[in-house]
């Protein structure tokens, strides 16, 4: 039978990461640009210049 563990919700974290709550905001920030950036339909040009 293979065990499970429950994870703590941060990866960075479970994985014994150095600065693992900074790891994970700057993961979550990442993701909601790159959201913005589908939502908004923008080439790497036009998104280069909002950002």
């Amino acid at each position: 039978m293979t065990e499970i563990e429950a994870g703590s919700g941060n990866v960075y974290a479970d994985l014994n990461g150095a600065d693992a709550n900074e790891m994970l905001v700057k993961a979550q920030l990442a993701s909601k640009i790159c959201s913005i950036i589908k939502a908004r339909h923008l080439t790497q040009l036009e998104a280069a210049a909002v950002l």
